[in-house]
């Protein structure tokens, strides 16, 4: 028994730290329960110089594609807020307008405050809009002051002459009340849609 308990009490040869790999160092300890082994191996992990190059090496490239993600959904938060920011403006005109045309097809009449509100409501058709629903605009509101300049001189004008205008003031506002019918359609290509 005697030499048993020297051979577990001196170990014959240890590698040493150097000669191991630069990944792991042996660590020799005395056994515990065990009697076989003359000594406990202990792994105690190293960095690798390799494989923190490798980490450093991909890491960058998922650095960047995270950066271009969040760069892109900040791009298409900021394009969504803009989108809905123009839906707003280019539906307040189609409302101005709207009321506008809905009040002449109702009363038949223009006042001069219909004209001034809708022409005040839809001063920034024009860059809100392409040039050709800005010119639509544009048309609506001289017709309507067509009209109510017709409506003037039908109060002004002499018998036979009230005839003539009353024809010529019942053709234009039959033009713009066909204009208020097809109201939907003269905006529909020009709305932003709005996907949530």
């Amino acid at each position: 028994m005697p030499d048993q308990q020297a051979k577990t009490s001196a170990p014959e040869s240890v590698p040493s730290a150097a000669s191991m790999p630069a990944q792991m160092i042996v660590v020799p300890t005395m056994p515990t329960t065990t009697a076989s082994s003359p000594f406990v191996i202990q792994v105690i992990a190293t960095p690798d110089p390799d494989g923190y190059q490798k980490l450093t090496a991909l890491s960058t490239p998922l650095l960047a594609l995270l950066a271009g993600y969040i760069a892109w959904r900040q791009w298409k938060t900021a394009n969504e807020a803009l989108k809905k920011d123009l839906f707003e403006k280019r539906f307040a005109i189609y409302e101005a307008t709207r009321q506008f045309l809905g009040a002449i097809a109702l009363t038949k009449t223009v006042t001069p405050q219909q004209l001034g509100t809708f022409h005040t409501e839809t001063l920034g058709a024009r860059w809100l809009f392409n040039d050709k629903l800005a010119d639509q605009l544009q048309l609506f509101y001289d017709r309507a002051v067509e009209l109510a300049s017709l409506e003037s001189q039908i109060a002004a004008a002499h018998p036979p002459d009230k005839q003539k205008l009353r024809d010529e003031h019942w053709h234009k506002f039959h033009v713009l009340e066909g204009d208020f019918r097809h109201l939907n359609a003269t905006f529909k290509d020009v709305m932003p849609r709005i996907v949530s």
